[in-house]
């Protein structure tokens, strides 16, 4: 049986942080303000919708230009920076060693 070596256990110690960072960061663009909102009057509107009777097109229309603003605003968020590209550059690069390293210990 193989044992972890201190360059495995260092990327995957990387990738692991580098992972913490992404979620953190993803979880501070769920949580913007102009986000929140919108979802906020998502579903406001689908719980009128629920609780009325009635012709709901309009709310349903109403809805769905939501999300498309929700998407817009959350695609300008989630554009790839220079700090990003570095961290998925570092965790793909971390990931190939440990792919060779565990090719060659299998395989050789």
């Amino acid at each position: 049986m193989k044992t972890i070596t201190s360059d495995s256990y260092k990327a995957h110690k990387t990738m692991a942080n580098n992972n913490k960072a992404l979620d953190e960061s993803v979880r501070n663009i769920f949580s913007l303000p102009q986000v929140v909102d919108i979802e906020r009057q998502i579903l406001d509107l689908y719980r009128n919708m629920t609780h009325s009777r009635g012709d709901h097109c309009p709310d349903k229309e109403h809805i769905k230009q939501l999300l498309l603003d929700r998407k817009e605003m959350l695609d300008k968020e989630f554009v790839m920076g220079v700090g990003y590209k570095q961290l998925l550059s570092e965790f793909n690069d971390a990931l190939r060693q440990q792919l060779i390293k565990l090719h060659k210990n299998i395989f050789l």
